[in-house]
């Protein structure tokens, strides 16, 4: 199985998922954007924002991880762990709190919605150059360990980028509707 066609195609496929999201969101108000239900909540500015760098932060810490020499080949656990991810983290089964790392600022430097998706696009684009120039040897490892569910391989990664997109997707359209 080419492993890297893969992974592109997972990314490409998370690609077509923030492009839709962009259609959607156009019609969406700059006041919308950027109204918090409660002061300390998210508005939709945050969230994409905390999406862009939670992709971005995994992204540098596989860049460091990848260099390991002792990095384990994908365990039939892990791929369970990868498998358990849509019901885990896609459904809200498990919620937890954004790592510090990746909570968005409260000032956000974003003045809309090109700006972050600009940014997204850079990033992804930034991901497909890794995946594209990683090393055979090192294409079924773990190398990402999420915080709450441990260590994931590649495919595992993008598939919690997929999920937690998904549950993201879900708050913005709250936030869309309480807007109103």
């Amino acid at each position: 199985m080419d492993h890297r066609r893969q992974y592109l195609q997972q990314l490409d496929q998370l690609d077509k998922t923030i492009n839709v999201w962009y259609e959607k969101l156009q019609p969406v108000t700059a006041l919308q954007l950027r109204y918090q239900a409660a002061p300390g909540k998210w508005s939709i500015l945050h969230v994409l924002a905390h999406l862009v760098k939670t992709e971005e932060v995994v992204l540098q810490y596989c860049r460091k991880k990848v260099q390991a020499a002792d990095l384990r080949r994908v365990s039939p656990m892990t791929s369970l762990r990868a498998s358990l991810l849509p019901l885990l983290v896609g459904k809200r089964l498990y919620r937890y709190k954004a790592p510090r790392v990746v909570a968005p600022a409260p000032d956000l430097e974003y003045t809309g919605l090109e700006d972050l998706f600009t940014e997204w696009e850079k990033v992804r684009k930034d991901w497909k150059q890794f995946i594209e120039q990683l090393p055979e040897d090192k294409l079924d490892k773990e190398v990402y360990r999420q915080p709450n569910l441990g260590r994931l391989g590649w495919k595992g990664t993008f598939i919690f980028f997929e999920n937690h997109m998904k549950r993201h997707w879900k708050q913005i359209e709250e936030i869309v509707v309480s807007s109103q």
